[in-house]
């Protein structure tokens, strides 16, 4: 955007953001619409991912902004006013030149490194492939040293057996891990597109694993058994997903709208059933992303009729999961798709 001014330390990288982990650090310029402009994305983001800011957490450090825009913002953000210099990760972080003071601790940290130590208390010398650790070592430490051991299983001579002779963490996982059996909807749970958290639920639905009523049964949590949201059957996973007259009818609605249809659908088939003559890589994907959002909602809606005695109208629900599906749409490039997927894909994003 023209409007987006970068800071002028990142200008030249074009450079906004850092991540580590769960932390997020966002650069601008210091003026008011750079920074309404970067948290318009930053709720972009979180309205595709569902992962949102924690603003106990958040801290704005400005210099040489205007007081009045800078406390705008905190009231508009509801960030908390940080003050230079800050530390993150033990590194200084300042609007001038860092010291010979703010270094001396990196500097120092660098003769602590867990290496190094490793080296002088356990090793001592002796080369990884010749070293066996004494009786008296730490568990964790013996731990890491049997793993070593199981790893010499794998190599011939001096080259690994797989991977073209030269060992990798990843080969190495993949020869530790073995053979393992394909799980085919794996494929659509853990799709890019979908949002962590309906890939999660739907795992869980998938393998067996939701605590359904009737589960709960099993192990003396309840008695009452019946689904909560229509009364009318057991509570299970099959119910749930989608013999329940509320999770058929969002199917239905939801059905209509990508202009699909399917016959006694479950939840280990349906994803199958709606893309066995879909064409377009991210045309599958959507739809698999749909269905995982619903199976999400339906979630959703069987904990709060549990415990708030409150059912959404189906056409609400199929309304949400509308919105959230064309935002993750709108982020996917579909340029590389088929002229029949790529309009069809464009139609659903202007229809409601």
């Amino acid at each position: 955007m023209k409007e987006f001014e970068f800071h002028t330390k990142c200008k030249g990288m074009k450079l906004n953001h850092l991540c580590f982990a769960d932390d997020l650090l966002l650069f601008y310029k210091g003026n008011y619409q750079s920074a309404m402009l970067m948290l318009r994305g930053l709720q972009a983001f979180s309205n595709a991912s569902g992962l949102t800011t924690n603003a106990g957490k958040s801290n704005i450090f400005s210099a040489n902004t205007v007081k009045q825009e800078l406390e705008d913002l905190c009231e508009t953000t509801g960030y908390k006013k940080g003050a230079l210099p800050f530390r993150y990760l033990g590194v200084p972080f300042a609007a001038t030149k860092l010291s010979a003071m703010d270094c001396e601790n990196i500097a120092q940290k660098a003769d602590n490194l867990w290496v190094k130590w490793v080296d002088h208390v356990y090793m001592k010398g002796v080369q990884w492939k010749q070293y066996k650790p004494l009786v008296e070592c730490s568990w964790y430490w013996r731990r890491i040293c049997s793993i070593k051991d199981k790893v010499k299983d794998g190599y011939k001579g001096n080259d690994w057996q797989k991977g073209g002779g030269k060992y990798t963490i990843q080969e190495g996982y993949k020869w530790m891990k073995g053979e393992m059996e394909d799980w085919p909807w794996a494929r659509w749970i853990w799709s890019n597109v979908n949002i962590p958290k309906h890939s999660i639920i739907c795992w869980l639905a998938v393998r067996q694993r939701l605590l359904t009523r009737e589960r709960l049964e099993k192990v003396g949590v309840c008695t009452e058994t019946r689904c909560e949201i229509c009364g009318e059957s057991k509570e299970t996973i099959q119910h749930l997903f989608f013999e329940c007259k509320f999770s058929n009818e969002c199917l239905k609605l939801l059905l209509k709208w990508l202009g699909k249809g399917i016959q006694e659908p479950d939840i280990e088939n349906v994803w199958k059933k709606l893309t066995r003559n879909v064409k377009g890589k991210m045309s599958r994907k959507f739809i698999t992303a749909t269905i995982s959002a619903l199976i999400y909602k339906i979630r959703m809606v069987r904990n709060k009729a549990v415990w708030n005695n409150k059912v959404m109208h189906p056409e609400l629900i199929c309304k949400q999961i509308k919105q959230e599906c064309k935002i993750k749409l709108k982020m996917q490039n579909i340029r590389k798709e088929g002229r029949n997927s790529r309009n069809w894909l464009e139609q659903l994003y202007v229809t409601d």
